[in-house]
Formats: C-alpha cells, structure tokens, sequence
C-alpha cells in the first residue's frame, strides 16, 4: 500500500446549507487529481480549505502523516500546498515561471530572482511531467 502524501478524512463544511459533508481522499506523492463537479458541488470550498482559505467545521488532515490544518494561505504555502485560481485574465501576461511563483516570487534586494524563478518553474513543471518549453 502507498503512503498517502495528503490525506483528507471526515471534512465537514457548512454556510446556511452543508457544503461538504464527510468528505474522504487520499493523494499519493507524485499523483494529480482533478475536482471535477456541477456548480456549487463544494469543489472551491475543499480547495479553500486544503489552501488555509477558510477553516473547515470538522474533520482531519493528514500531510505526510502529520496533523495538517492551517490558519492561512502562507502557513499552507509553507506547507507546500497552495491554490493556483481559476483566473486566467488577471494573469495572462505573465510567464510561466511568474505564474507558478505566482504567490512567493523569489527576490533579492526587491527585484525579482529570474534566475532562481526558472529554478523553481521548472522543479515544479518537473513534478507533473512537463517543462518550460
């Protein structure tokens, strides 16, 4: 049996009406999945709250084994987990490498690291099967 990178059991989640409930997934490291459901399914507010967007009513994660629920974007981030937004318009003059760094652009002396940007561009595109081309 593969070790769950992410493991996500029981999540819970409600506004007037129950958004998610008794939501369970597990994700091997290296594995990609899609949320793939009818408008309002509860798609967006899983990935806020595996994102530290917004806290969930009940339930627990499990990242690489340790208790997992931030209490924001960064401490996620810090985590290695983020969310990458559906917003094309907003960013479409950025490259590829800004995109993915989108939310910890690398800097020295306050101008961004191109560099190290492609570095990380590149081990993140790595990561799913693809490159910069």
């Amino acid at each position: 049996m593969i070790d769950a990178r992410l493991s996500i059991r029981n999540i819970n989640q409600s506004y007037a009406e129950p958004v998610l409930k008794d939501v369970c997934l597990s994700i091997a490291s290296g594995e990609v999945y899609a949320l793939v459901g009818e408008n309002g399914a509860g798609k967006t507010t899983l990935a806020s709250i595996l994102a530290g967007l917004i806290y969930c009513d009940h339930g627990e994660m499990l990242l690489d084994g340790e208790h997992y629920r931030p209490r924001n974007a960064q401490e996620a981030l810090s985590a290695g987990v983020s969310l990458a937004a559906q917003e094309p318009a907003t960013i479409d003059r950025l490259s590829v490498g800004e995109n993915i760094g989108l939310c910890k652009l690398p800097a020295r002396y306050g101008v961004i690291d191109r560099v190290e940007l492609e570095h990380m561009a590149r081990k993140a595109l790595c990561l799913v099967g693809s490159d910069i081309t």
